[in-house]
């Protein structure tokens, strides 16, 4: 599951065109990026180098786009395997702590995984905040 350019691009331009300030972000499955340094098809919308971290994930690119070192970012797993933040699994309701709690929840390609899909995708719209958004995209 993962972060590719067509998201990037989007991401990039919702933020531009609504003026939107994402302050906290949260990830369903810890995502990695699937860019380079030298994606020319990104090259009109970020400088993605600063963004690339070492082992793959994209919490770099999240803090690198919102603009702020600041922002929360994360990610919630149903298992330990790729070191997300929460372990949760998304058949079960979210606790409400996270409700309403992020600016942008961004799922890659994770929920697909979830048997029970219609609380999964509730769980993620528990957590947008009012004025947030919900992004679910293909990994690859």
């Amino acid at each position: 599951m993962g972060i590719i350019s067509s998201h990037i691009k989007w991401i990039v331009l919702m933020k531009r065109k609504l003026n939107m300030k994402i302050d906290n972000v949260a990830m369903i499955g810890r995502q990695t990026l699937y860019v380079d340094s030298f994606n020319k098809e990104l090259k009109d919308y970020i400088d993605i180098s600063s963004s690339l971290q070492a082992d793959g994930y994209s919490e770099s690119f999240w803090k690198s786009i919102c603009g702020n070192q600041q922002t929360s970012v994360e990610s919630f797993d149903a298992s330990e395997f790729e070191s997300a933040t929460h372990i949760w699994d998304f058949n079960d309701k979210i606790p409400e702590d996270y409700f309403d709690k992020y600016g942008i929840v961004y799922d890659g390609g994770t929920l697909e995984h979830v048997f029970n899909y219609t609380r999964g995708l509730k769980n993620c719209l528990d957590m947008v905040k009012l004025g947030g958004v919900f992004h679910v995209g293909d990994a690859c």
